[in-house]
C-alpha cells in the first residue's frame, strides 16, 4: 500500500468519524438535560480528529519526502544536476544543525566543496526530515509546490485570500 492510498483510507476514517460526532451533536441538541457535558465531549471529539487528520497528513508527508530522497539516492543524481530545492534540502540536512551550533564557518565551507561533486546523499536520520517547520498549512503546501516546481493548482474555492 503506497503512502498516498493509506493516506486516503485514514482520511475516510476520519470522516466518518466526523459524520458520526455531527449525527451525535444534532441529536443532543433536544436533550437539554445533558447538553452542555456532551457538547464538550463532542467538541473534544472534533478536536482530538483534527489532531490525528494532521498527524496522518505529516505521516504521510515524512514517508514520501523520505522515498523522494531515497530514489534520488538511488538514481544517483550528482549535487550539480540536482534541482535547486534538492540541492538546498540536502545542504540543510548535512550543515543545518552544525551552523545553528556555532560551527566555523570556515570549517563548513571545507566541508561544503567536496559536496559540490558528488551524489545528493542524506543521513539515515535526516531522510524523513519534513521541509517545513511548524504547522503545515495552505502557505507551507504551496511554497513546498514552488520549490520542487510542481505544476498544480489549489481548487479556487480552497485558496485563503492573500496567498
Amino acid at each position: 500500500m503506497s503512502e498516498i492510498d493509506a493516506l486516503e483510507t485514514k482520511f475516510d476514517e476520519l470522516e466518518t468519524v466526523l459524520k458520526l460526532t455531527r449525527e451525535l451533536e444534532k441529536r443532543q441538541r433536544s436533550n437539554v438535560r445533558n447538553y452542555y457535558q456532551k457538547q464538550q465531549l463532542i467538541a473534544s471529539v472534533r478536536a482530538t480528529t483534527y489532531v490525528m487528520l494532521y498527524n496522518a497528513l505529516e505521516s504521510a508527508m515524512r514517508a514520501v519526502m523520505k522515498s523522494i530522497r531515497e530514489r534520488i539516492e538511488a538514481d544517483g543524481i550528482l549535487f550539480g544536476d540536482a534541482a535547486e530545492y534538492w540541492r538546498l534540502d540536502v545542504v540543510q540536512a548535512i550543515f543545518l544543525d552544525r551552523m545553528q551550533n556555532g560551527t566555523s564557518h570556515g570549517n563548513v565551507l571545507t566541508d561544503f566543496i567536496p559536496l559540490t561533486s558528488l551524489p545528493l546523499a542524506w543521513d539515515e536520520q535526516k531522510k524523513d526530515r519534513l521541509p517545513f517547520s511548524g504547522n503545515f498549512g495552505q502557505a507551507s503546501a504551496l511554497k513546498l509546490k514552488d520549490g520542487l516546481a510542481i505544476a498544480w493548482a489549489a481548487p479556487p474555492h480552497t485558496l485563503v485570500d492573500g496567498i
